[in-house]
């Protein structure tokens, strides 16, 4: 958890800023053994302003990430107040051709 405190007019006000929350992760397999395309799509919601997507290194903020090989990948988010989660996703490869 975050806070926020700010001085407005002799009046302390303290917000909680409340963690942006991974509301689903879905993941599109591979069309055969040993290519690149599997596709994961995050959404998530936040309370703080607009949501970035990261997938390992890359970030957007569509959610969308595609032409991924099977593997391992950290998926996160962070809204416009750096708040942040992050669930552990991993994907492997199960289709032959």
């Amino acid at each position: 958890m975050m806070w926020v405190v700010s001085d407005m007019s002799d009046t302390l006000l303290i917000n909680e800023l409340t963690a942006p929350q991974i509301t689903s992760v879905i993941v599109d397999d591979l069309d055969c053994y040993g290519d690149s395309s599997a596709s994961i799509t995050v959404t998530g919601n936040s309370y703080n302003g607009g949501l970035n997507y990261v997938l390992n290194t890359d970030t957007n903020t569509t959610g969308l990430f595609d032409s991924l090989s099977a593997g391992n990948y950290l998926v996160s988010i962070f809204d416009d107040s750096l708040c942040e989660a992050i669930p552990n996703y991993s994907y492997s490869n199960t289709r032959t051709c």
